[in-house]
């Protein structure tokens, strides 16, 4: 039997076929593969057709699902993971000993609340008590149309002076520092 595989491993899941240098075949095995790793059932959604499944067949049980969109619960939510790249990874590294923001940086604990501020053109990460953590790279934008819901700190990132580009060191003031990435949730407007 010859299949025709879809890779959803590019950006918004779109198919694409081997990758440079790769062999023609390696699809059809990379396919092959996962459907043998099912125990029970394997259950493949689709918009329409799947492209290598056959649509008449007993093995297939084919149904068609049109969602209650009035069933989910408000409006919709933007989930954005947290990301080092969409973090200013050396505002902390700019800032004089003793400044608010790393003694701030220093009792935030991963899952403590965030609030995330729009000040003089720029993104900023607040703790609950309204003190700044960090600011967010300059082509950081929150979704279109939408509005900060909530956010967590993710993780707490150890942050070198050498780890960055060296154009910029001289704008450091330490050779080490903590930076918060945050993972937060955007809600429709």
């Amino acid at each position: 039997m010859r299949f025709r595989i879809c890779r959803c491993d590019s950006p918004r899941g779109k198919a694409r076929g081997p990758s440079r240098n790769e062999d023609q075949d390696a699809p059809p095995r990379l396919f092959y593969v996962t459907m043998t790793r099912a125990r029970r059932n394997l259950i493949v959604m689709s918009n329409d057709n799947h492209e290598y499944l056959p649509t008449q067949s007993s093995a297939v049980i084919n149904r068609h699902v049109t969602p209650d969109l009035a069933a989910f619960p408000g409006p919709r939510r933007y989930f954005q993971s947290a990301e080092a790249r969409g973090v200013d990874l050396s505002f902390a590294g700019r800032q004089r000993a003793g400044h608010r923001t790393l003694n701030a940086i220093s009792v935030v604990r991963v899952v403590d609340p965030l609030a995330l501020v729009q000040e003089s053109g720029r993104w900023f990460l607040q703790d609950a008590g309204g003190r700044v953590l960090g600011r967010m790279a300059k082509n950081f934008a929150p979704p279109n149309n939408a509005e900060f819901l909530t956010g967590v700190v993710a993780a707490v990132l150890r942050w070198r002076k050498e780890d960055g580009e060296g154009a910029f060191h001289h704008k450091l003031k330490r050779d080490a520092w903590e930076v918060i990435i945050p993972e937060m949730v955007f809600e429709a407007l």
